[in-house]
């Protein structure tokens, strides 16, 4: 069994690898490195970011940010949904949201 040190370590040397390049989505769009969010984003004309995770050894996924802020017309919380790309190995981790800049624990649902 690989324990989470060993995959942050393949982890890492995946992402000084993999951020050297620009990955391209299905349409041909253009995704350059993000150092601060830790996976690949671009810009569409409308000024909408678009994120695109890493194609590593090492079993990524996305993590939503499920702090909720305020409240909505109706009187509903509203929810930051803000979605980060995650290693298995940082399940449960804290980490700073982009979107709403609270902390947030990471909680990876890996369906069966």
């Amino acid at each position: 069994m690989t324990t989470d040190k060993e995959l942050r370590a393949k982890a890492e040397k995946d992402i000084a690898r993999l951020s050297k390049g620009h990955p391209k989505d299905r349409q041909g769009n253009i995704f350059d490195w993000n150092e601060e969010r830790r996976c690949f984003t671009r810009k569409d004309d409308k000024g909408q970011l678009w994120v695109k995770g890493i194609n590593s050894t090492v079993p990524g996924y996305w993590a939503n940010c499920d702090n909720q802020s305020n409240t909505n017309q109706d009187g509903l919380p509203v929810t930051c949904n803000t979605p980060h790309f995650a290693f298995i190995f940082e399940q449960g981790e804290t980490r700073k949201c982009d979107g709403c800049g609270k902390d947030f624990k990471i909680n990876i649902m890996v369906s069966k």
